[in-house]
């Protein structure tokens, strides 16, 4: 049932949510929908949240963001990490062990260019144009740290740039899902972070 959240949750149960929130923030939910972004694209954001397992309990939060990014971005991709930005401790607190530290494999530059230079703008937002031969090669590279990670018993989390994040999370995702991917910026100062290798092509 929770990994198949984001399939579930739809309209209805958005609108129980904004419904309950607009007794005590009126003037929130008043501004945002649909003065400030449609009812469809915030219901796009949670998704996103959901399929990521990444908690919605803190909703005042996340319509706060949408209110202030909202107003200059309309495309649901980028105001998603923006979302994302604004619930650094619930992600943090998500993905940190006991000793409040986060192990993780990091991108090697290379990879990060690359995908920052396949985004191309199209009429659906933002996509990712890569060669298969480099997508072969870089799940290729994944799943050997996932079999690394195992043997040593630590859960796989990437760490990259909050610019290639949601882009390496879709290449990803349909061959490897439960791959964690977080950004720089989903962070708090205070964790510390503990590298077990770099992904490399």
């Amino acid at each position: 049932l929770k990994s198949n959240l984001h399939e579930i949750f739809g309209k209805e149960e958005l609108a129980n949510i904004m419904d309950k929130m607009k007794e005590d923030n009126p003037k929130l939910i008043g501004e945002l929908v649909p003065e400030i972004l449609p009812l469809g694209t915030v219901l796009k954001v949670l998704k996103n949240l959901l399929r990521e397992n990444v908690s919605i309990r803190d909703m005042r939060s996340i319509l706060e963001c949408l209110s202030d990014v909202g107003t200059k971005v309309k495309d649901p991709v980028p105001l998603n990490e923006a979302v994302r930005q604004s619930l650094f401790r619930t992600i943090t607190n998500s993905v940190k062990t006991d000793n409040n530290d986060i192990p993780v494999f990091t991108l090697d530059r290379q990879i990060e260019e690359l995908i920052a230079e396949g985004l191309i703008q199209t009429d659906e937002g933002v996509q990712l144009s890569l060669d298969p031969k480099i997508t072969q090669g870089l799940l290729g590279s994944i799943n050997e740290k996932i079999e690394e990670a195992t043997e040593s018993g630590e859960r796989m989390i990437v760490l990259c740039s909050p610019v290639v994040r949601s882009h390496f999370k879709r290449l990803t995702e349909k061959f490897i899902p439960n791959l964690i991917v977080i950004s720089h910026s989903e962070l708090t100062p205070e964790v510390s972070v503990r590298s077990l290798g770099t992904v490399r092509l």
